[in-house]
């Protein structure tokens, strides 16, 4: 079953261990499939001072050490890091989520 709707997934805590090797390898292997909508976008939340590009390149990065060559190839991965957008945040501060909207 593909998701069909645009969606926007927002993942808090971003450049945590968690979204590291559970939920972003995760979500780049639907991609990969064509099981995600071409207009699912994911937010990327962290508290690091980062750009989407940092980020990117950090993902990237750890994307290596957990997937294999043949399934992290160069095109995939820039069609997937398009869908990414980083934003840096304390959680902690309630204003800043309104500033997000």
């Amino acid at each position: 079953m593909t998701m069909t709707n645009a969606t926007d997934l927002i993942i808090f805590g971003a450049a945590g261990d968690l979204a590291n090797r559970k939920l972003f390898p995760a979500l780049y292997r639907l991609h990969c499939a064509a099981l995600l909508n071409e207009n699912v976008r994911i937010m990327a939340l962290a508290r690091a001072e980062l750009s989407t590009e940092e980020f990117a390149q950090s993902l990237f990065a750890s994307l290596q050490l957990i997937l294999d060559d043949a399934e992290l190839t160069s095109n995939q991965w820039i069609s997937f890091a398009q869908r990414l957008d980083y934003l840096s945040m304390d959680f902690k501060e309630q204003n800043q989520y309104s500033n997000y909207r």
